[in-house]
């Protein structure tokens, strides 16, 4: 009898003391997060991308509030933000690669060249980049994702019309082409040595 007191009393203190604890908070993972990704280009104006409403693929469960874009003329820079959580998965990079439809892609700093394609994306969207250098206009439908490598959260880019091609001063790049009024467009996407993972590197061409 004695030794059934002793195990109620203890079993009591027990419980006291765990009642006296601050309760564990676990950390949500379902929050939305201000995602920017930049593209460089001297004298660049008026950049924008354009997207139909559904053209997304984000992780299951993730929010997602949209994209939109933007012109910073004082650093020569168009801007993408895209409002989303940030969880990668296969089936967003897999939806990604179906977007390429043979074509190539490109990640920022991804340690690979424009023949590989990324494993797990937290997001990944498409649509159309336009944007002005001097006095030609420039436009390019692509897709976009953002991925996770080393300690960063990296972007991609790519699309059906997008190959492979070596610039000097950049790390890795791909391009497109076109037919403006100006004659054949081609646009250089790529990274510099050192990038960071959300900074792009345009360089453009018009071949009359």
């Amino acid at each position: 009898m004695a030794s059934v007191l002793r195990t109620i009393r203890s079993s009591t203190r027990l419980s006291m003391r765990l009642r006296n604890y601050p309760q564990i908070r676990y950390r949500s993972f379902t929050t939305e997060h201000d995602n920017y990704v930049h593209f460089n280009c001297q004298n660049i104006r008026d950049f924008t991308f354009t997207m139909n409403d559904d053209d997304y693929c984000i992780t299951s469960g993730q929010p997602w509030d949209g994209v939109t874009s933007s012109n910073n003329d004082a650093k020569d820079r168009g801007v993408i933000e895209v409002k989303a959580g940030r969880k990668g998965s296969k089936d967003v990079a897999k939806w990604f690669r179906e977007q390429l439809d043979g074509g190539q892609s490109l990640g920022i700093n991804s340690g690979g060249g424009s023949s590989s394609q990324p494993e797990k994306l937290n997001f990944a969207f498409k649509g159309t980049m336009s944007f002005t250098v001097g006095t030609n206009k420039y436009s390019a439908d692509c897709v976009m994702g953002q991925g996770h490598y080393a300690f960063n959260n990296n972007w991609w880019i790519g699309g059906k019309a997008w190959s492979s091609t070596s610039v000097n001063w950049l790390a890795g790049a791909i391009n497109t082409s076109s037919t403006g009024i100006h004659g054949s467009q081609i646009i250089i996407c790529g990274y510099t040595f050192g990038a960071h993972a959300d900074e792009w590197s345009l360089q453009v061409t018009t071949v009359k």
